[in-house]
Order: C-alpha cells, then structure tokens, then sequence
C-alpha cells in the first residue's frame, strides 16, 4: 500500500460561556424562544393550559438567553404589556413545564420583581430556575400595596391577629367595631 497524502480534520468545541463568570456569551450563542402567558392579578389557571392547549391569546414570545435574569424579563414585558409599566407593579414569574405522565402542565414557582423596587429575587436567572427549553413562562401582573416578602409577612400577621381577635370574641372588623362606639356616643 501505498502511504499518499494524510487528510486530517480538526474539530473544536467552542464552549458558549464566557470568561466574565459563567455568563453566556450572546455575541456567540443563539437566543432562545420562550412562550409567556400573562394573565392579570392572577396566574393563569390549570385548566387554560389543559388538553395540550395554551391560552394563545394571553402569549408573548421573548428571544433571550438561558442567562437572562428576572428583571431583564421584566423589563422586556413592560415594553410590551403597559399594565406592567406602573411603580409598584408585582410580576410574579411560574415556570411550566409539561407533565409526561398526564396531559397538560406543572408549575414551579421562579420568583417575583416589583417595578420601581429592588428585590432579592430580582437577579435570579432562567438557568438558575432550572428552565429547559420546552418549559414556558406564566407571569402574574398584580397591582396592590405589597411590596415583597416583608409586607408578605406582615400581611399573614395581620390576618393571624384578626383570626385570634374574632375568636376572642372581638369581633375582628375594626372598623365596624369603631363605628358602633361612635354611634353609641
């Protein structure tokens, strides 16, 4: 046999993150497709994603990264959804993913980012939630006076004290109870 001219190849991996800390690198790596459903005041129900179906008309698409963070999703849903541009507004991130022993989905909470506030959630990104592509995004737009997990417990206080003051016999209702003293006067 004859030894002719050797034809070599040469394959490298290219790995996608960067050295900046386990970013991934976007100038190198391809976005995403992630599916959002936004529902108002509330996270959309079981029911909507049943059968297979998804509640078409409540869907965004967002191109991003699996390194994007809460508040870049955020902020890239207010550009859309106005109802997520005032101060204070409370958007509530659930991960869905498809359940394979039944049809439909299961749900897996990521976290929440008050717009106009900071908050301890607000950095976590869909790598650190365990989101695989397939999985889709249900946010909660809500309005209201809470302001994160402090005022969240303060308000299961404040429900705690009101259940042991109507067992007490108190009543419960302040407000009631004020205006019958004022009556009575």
């Amino acid at each position: 046999m004859s030894s002719g001219p050797r034809i070599e190849s040469q394959v490298s991996a290219v790995n996608p993150i960067s050295d900046r800390g386990n970013r991934i690198d976007r100038e190198k790596t391809c976005p995403v497709l992630i599916r959002v459903f936004v529902g108002i005041n509330r996270h959309l129900g079981f029911n909507e994603y049943g059968n297979g179906k998804l509640p078409t008309e409540q869907e965004m698409h967002i191109h991003t990264w699996l390194d994007a963070s809460l508040r870049e999703l955020a902020t890239l849903i207010r550009e859309v959804r106005p109802e997520a541009r005032r101060p204070g507004t409370r958007l509530d991130f659930n991960i869905l993913f498809p359940e394979t022993q039944m049809r439909g989905y299961r749900s897996r909470g990521m976290g929440e980012v008050f717009i106009g506030q900071r908050s301890s959630e607000e950095h976590r990104t869909l790598e650190d939630a365990r989101f695989q592509i397939g999985d889709v995004l249900d946010v909660a737009i809500g309005y209201g006076s809470r302001g994160g997990p402090r005022d969240r417990d303060r308000d299961r206080d404040n429900r705690n004290r009101d259940r042991m003051d109507r067992d007490r016999g108190d009543g419960g209702d302040k407000e009631r109870d004020r205006d019958r003293e004022n009556r009575r006067r």
